[in-house]
């Protein structure tokens, strides 16, 4: 049965050089000639033509046909207990599902399909992330192409291996040909934030302490951190500004400020890294603190929080 005038476009030849006509100051504001002599007027009747025969055979296709386009497309059959509109609507979706991995976001999205341990997925194009070296790791490599994991928490390292290994096979028919992919898990890096808090008016120094730290491992989650609430985003640096911003605005919390040494006095730095690992602190052009690198397969890993209490001004002179 043809389908009803009211579902398709009825525009005839004229309806549809005039709107083609129209969109063209936007489109080609260099294209100033609109006279039928016109080369591209002449391409543009002639796109009209095809699309006013295309619209008008649309309208003749019958149930069967749609049926045949729909088998064609989905190589399945429908039962004839799913209605047609449904049997098309479940096509269109897995049409639109990726079943190759051309871009990041579908490198991303096939590897969280290909295995249920996968909870976070990134894609690093031209790199590597495989080598052993970080010189090699961030090598210019055209052609590769990295899925940094992160797995649900709780597993074991053989399920980890596993879960790589499911996404490695699942990923590798999928890719372009040439294309090497290397799927890796993400790496963890400690860390150690030290900060003074001062606690408001009438909250305990304790409390206001186990209220920042609490905050501050929230924040670093990688399934829950992050500023968005959505996990800590793979490869990206911590700020020291950040810090200051998640444990400030919490209400247990008047203002916070940086730590002293309480032998000599000195100011201690907010960020520590391990030894050997200073190089991923960096610094504005007064040597101050700005914040701390991480490589693009990298997560923050145990975040030690040291954090001194002090109590509000306001407190300390009633207790006086």
């Amino acid at each position: 049965m043809p389908l009803k005038e009211d579902q398709i476009e009825d525009w005839n030849f004229r309806d549809l050089v005039a709107e083609g006509v129209a969109l063209l100051p936007a489109v080609a504001p260099e294209w100033t000639n609109f006279n039928a002599s016109d080369p591209g007027i002449t391409l543009l009747e002639l796109f009209a033509y095809f699309t006013e025969l295309l619209l008008f055979q649309a309208g003749q296709l019958t149930t069967a046909d749609r049926s045949a386009f729909l088998r064609l497309l989905t190589a399945s059959e429908f039962g004839p207990s799913t209605p047609l509109d449904d049997a098309m609507q479940q096509a269109l979706l897995q049409i639109r599902r990726p079943q190759r991995a051309v871009a990041c976001q579908d490198y991303e999205l096939l590897a969280l399909r290909a295995d249920s341990r996968v909870a976070r997925a990134k894609c690093v194009p031209h790199q590597n992330l495989a080598e052993s070296n970080e010189a090699a790791r961030n090598a210019n490599r055209p052609g590769h192409v990295s899925v940094v994991l992160v797995t649900i928490p709780g597993l074991s390292s053989e399920d980890t291996t596993s879960a790589l290994m499911a996404v490695t096979a699942f990923l590798h028919p999928r890719r372009i040909l040439t294309t090497r992919v290397h799927v890796v898990p993400v790496r963890r890096v400690g860390f150690e934030v030290r900060l003074r808090i001062v606690a408001a008016r009438g909250v305990a120094s304790d409390v206001a302490v186990a209220r920042a730290r609490e905050a501050l491992q929230r924040f670093f989650d990688p399934l829950l951190g992050g500023l968005d609430g959505s996990g800590w985003p793979i490869g990206r640096d911590v700020f020291l500004s950040e810090l200051y911003l998640v444990v400030s605005r919490l209400e247990t919390t008047d203002h916070v400020r940086r730590d002293t040494d309480g032998q000599t006095g000195a100011r201690i730095e907010e960020i520590s890294v391990p030894a050997g690992s200073a190089d991923r602190l960096y610094r504005n052009a007064s040597g101050d603190l700005i914040g701390m690198r991480l490589a693009p397969d990298e997560l923050p890993g145990e975040v030690a929080c040291t954090l001194t209490a002090t109590v509000s001004a306001m407190d300390l002179s009633r207790q006086i």
